[in-house]
């Protein structure tokens, strides 16, 4: 998580300084911000993935799946697209393809035991 961290620690940054300063200074000021706070929401994914593949390799069924089981609703949530993952290269640690929000919800209801 020290990538998240660090990024958090720019977006408070930003948002400690003058706003208006900066947008005389960076036209694009705003979307700047919101691609920060996008790149922390893509990482805090990518956490709980590899968490939940740390426990999958452990054999630990319960811990991936409540791990797993954040991602869906920041995805959905943050409106998270397959792309970010792809551009990420992350890749899904069962089937060994780039991860996608289905992938994910695929695995999760694996997990739960209702696939269809």
């Amino acid at each position: 998580m020290g990538h998240s961290n660090n990024l958090n620690q720019v977006l408070s940054t930003l948002e400690s300084i003058d706003t208006d300063e900066c947008r005389d200074v960076m036209l694009d000021y705003d979307s700047f911000k919101q691609r920060i706070q996008q790149e922390i929401f893509i990482q805090t994914i990518i956490s709980y993935f590899i968490h939940a593949e740390n426990r999958y390799l452990k054999g630990n069924v319960t811990g991936e799946k409540k791990t797993l089981s954040f991602a869906p609703n920041l995805i959905d949530f943050e409106n998270i697209k397959d792309q970010d993952l792809k551009d990420k290269d992350i890749r899904d640690y069962i089937s060994g393809m780039v991860l996608t929000a289905d992938k994910i919800a695929m695995r999760l209801r694996e997990l739960r035991g209702d696939e269809k």
